[in-house]
């Protein structure tokens, strides 16, 4: 029987960005097909997302969580689970999949060594993000540095791989130079609606998700708010914030204290699950001012409960076909202008509404795991009922 054996160690199991809701995902899908997994994880994660099953054996490097103490000190936690993670070297069945859930060089090369001593066993390499373009980089150079070298070692380690994924179209070209065995998966709807709010019945105007970090478009929000106040003359707009709190919140909500005339600022925390897309659904609008992304998953959690979305018109957005306007990248005026179109144009709002809700059937986590294993399996696993 195939095994699959999962490499995550620079994770926690906890969902908290398109990539690692992948990993949860996928491990969730193949244990509801009944496949046996090996899991490895860097981290404790408080909250863990991965369900616990029977066929399913866990293995976490360190016993403690990942502290956000800044860049550098994850760095050397990264140094340190790579280097216990030589413990954990093993062979397994020669049927086993191996599949290592990010481009993260201590998931790749760990891969890699799992690859050497298990040599009938098949690789796949997951490659989330490529590198962006200069105008789309918000990291000082020493990050971009270490990027640079992170993304150049997981090519070269990933040449042992039988298959490389993808969960972009935008980046197969650049990579078929790498790898001409190419797989593009699409990510998959966490949650659907079974009906849709009206308008009417959403009490949040404006909704924002995400990390506070510059990658994520968080220092254009002060502008678009100023440019949004400039024309908005239906009262005070409720806009949330949902995401952990860091500096860079902090000095988000600086920088927006001097709109507190024209808006109510709720800076709400981390929030999954239920709670987060009750919260999505009960707001009008999603505020989604991203520089790049892999894809863009709370485009779908957005969708998923039929709240339109307003980002920058980005090739790595391309798959946001409905449901969504597009503006000039850092166009902010007119990103303003968009959201004050839906707040007040019923007939657009509502066919943005329903048209994103209806795209959100077309993402499954279910297919995404069977296009999987479909690759590495021509045997048809039991489901569980």
């Amino acid at each position: 029987m195939v095994e699959i054996v999962n490499v995550g160690i620079c994770s926690s199991g906890k969902a908290t960005s398109g990539g690692e809701k992948c990993m949860v995902e996928l491990i969730n899908q193949f244990s509801r097909l009944g496949y046996k997994q090996e899991i490895y994880l860097g981290f404790e994660g408080e909250g863990r997302d991965i369900l616990p099953h029977s066929n399913l054996r866990l293995h976490v490097i360190e016993r403690r969580k990942l502290k956000n103490r800044g860049k550098f000190f994850t760095l050397l936690a990264y140094f340190n689970i790579f280097l216990k993670s030589f413990f954990y070297v093993k062979k397994f069945n020669s049927e086993s999949v191996i599949i290592s859930h990010s481009d993260a060089w201590p998931d790749v090369v760990f891969a890699a060594l799992l690859k050497r001593f298990n040599r009938e066993a098949q690789w796949i390499a997951f490659n989330h993000m490529l590198l962006p373009e200069s105008k789309y980089q918000t990291n000082p150079l020493l990050i971009r540095l270490y990027n640079y070298i992170n993304q150049r070692a997981f090519f070269y380690f990933q040449k042992r791989s039988d298959l490389l994924v993808l969960v972009n179209e935008m980046y197969l070209n650049q990579v078929k130079k790498y790898n001409q065995n190419v797989l593009i998966v699409k990510y998959g709807r966490e949650f659907k609606a079974d009906k849709i709010r009206t308008f009417e019945e959403r009490e949040i105007d404006l909704c924002f998700i995400g990390r506070f970090y510059p990658q994520k478009g968080v220092s254009e929000i002060p502008e678009i708010c100023q440019e949004l106040s400039k024309i908005w003359n239906g009262g005070k707009l409720k806009f949330i914030f949902i995401g952990t709190e860091n500096r860079m919140s902090e000095d988000l909500k600086r920088r927006l204290a001097p709109m507190a005339s024209h808006f109510e600022f709720e800076f709400l925390g981390f929030k999954a699950g239920f709670e987060k897309y009750d919260l999505l659904s009960k707001s009008k609008v999603f505020v989604f001012p991203s520089f790049f992304e892999s894809f863009g998953i709370v485009y779908l959690d957005a969708i998923s409960v039929g709240t339109p979305v307003v980002e920058y018109d980005l090739e790595c957005f391309k798959a946001h076909r409905y449901g969504v306007i597009k503006v000039p990248f850092r166009n902010n005026k007119v990103f303003a202008q968009r959201i004050d179109s839906l707040l007040r144009d019923r007939e657009l709002y509502n066919k943005q509404s329903t048209e994103g809700f209806q795209y959100s059937n077309n993402f499954s986590w279910q297919e995404t795991a069977e296009t999987l294993i479909g690759y590495f399996c021509t045997t048809p696993m039991q489901v569980e009922s």
